[in-house]
C-alpha cells in the first residue's frame, strides 16, 4: 500500500470517528429499526473450554475504548460457568459469516439476560465498499444448540450504525481479516473477543483469550497485525 493511500485511509477513519461520536452526542436519536431473521449454520466438531471478556488488564488495554462491543465486565462470572457447554468457537463463528459472503469486522462472546451468545458484525458489501454504502449487522445466536443459527439484525439507529461503521472503516484499513486475527491468537490462548478500535491514537485489534483459567488480553497493529 503506497504512503499516499494509507494517509487517505487513515484520513477516513478519523473521519469516519469523528462522525460516529457527533452522532451518537445526539438528543434525538433514532429508533432501531431492524430486520430478524435465520441463518443455519452447520455445527463443527469441537467445542470451547472457557473463558470471557473484560476481565483482564493485559497489554496495551484500554477497557473503556473497547467498551462498545464488550459487555459489563460483571457478567464475567457468568460466562466462565457457561462457556464449557459451548459447541462453536469464536472462530466458527467468523467463518460462518465469511462463507455467507459478509465481510466479519468484531466478534465475541458474551453472557447476557441469563444466557450464553455468540456474536459477529459484519458488513454485508465486505469491506471494499464503504460503510455509507454497506449494509451492517449483527449475527447473534445460541452457540449451545448443534447449529449456531443466528438471528440477523440489519441496524438502522444511530449507535449501532456508528459502532458498525467504525469497525468497517478499520478492517478497511487492516490487510489482516478477522479470522486471521482470531487464528493468530490462538498461539496465546482460545480467543473469546476480537474487536478493532483505537489505542491511544492507533488502530488496534483487542483480543481477548482464556488460557491456563486465566483471562488476558493481547493487541495486535491493525495496519500490520503483528502483536504489540
Amino acid at each position: 500500500m503506497s504512503s499516499a493511500n494509507l494517509t487517505n485511509r487513515m484520513a477516513t477513519a478519523a473521519a469516519a470517528s469523528l462522525i460516529a461520536i457527533t452522532l451518537a452526542g445526539c438528543g434525538d436519536r433514532d429508533k432501531t429499526a431492524a430486520t430478524n431473521a435465520t441463518a443455519p449454520v452447520a455445527a463443527p466438531a469441537d467445542s470451547y473450554a472457557a473463558g470471557g471478556p473484560g476481565a483482564g488488564a493485559g497489554a496495551g488495554g484500554n477497557a473503556a475504548s473497547v467498551a462498545a462491543m464488550t459487555r459489563d465486565a460483571g457478567s464475567d462470572a457468568e460466562l466462565l460457568k457457561a462457556l464449557p457447554a459451548s459447541k462453536h468457537t469464536l472462530i466458527d463463528a467468523i467463518q460462518a459469516i465469511e462463507k455467507a459472503g459478509e465481510a466479519p469486522t468484531a466478534a465475541k462472546f458474551e453472557y447476557e439476560d441469563g444466557a450464553l451468545h455468540l456474536a459477529v458484525y459484519s458488513s454485508a458489501k465486505g469491506t471494499k465498499t464503504d460503510a455509507e454504502h454497506n449494509v451492517l449487522k449483527e449475527h447473534k445466536g445460541d452457540p449451545l444448540q448443534t447449529a449456531w443459527t443466528p438471528k440477523v439484525e440489519t441496524f438502522a439507529d444511530v449507535e449501532h450504525v456508528s459502532r458498525a461503521a467504525e469497525y468497517h472503516t478499520l478492517m478497511e484499513l487492516s490487510p489482516r481479516s478477522l479470522l486471521e486475527i482470531a487464528t493468530k491468537a490462538q498461539a496465546e490462548g482460545v480467543p473469546v473477543w476480537v474487536i478493532p478500535y483505537v489505542s491511544n491514537g492507533r488502530p488496534a485489534f483487542d483480543v481477548g483469550v482464556l488460557k491456563g483459567g486465566q483471562l488476558s488480553r493481547v493487541q495486535y497493529g491493525v495496519l500490520d497485525g503483528e502483536k504489540k
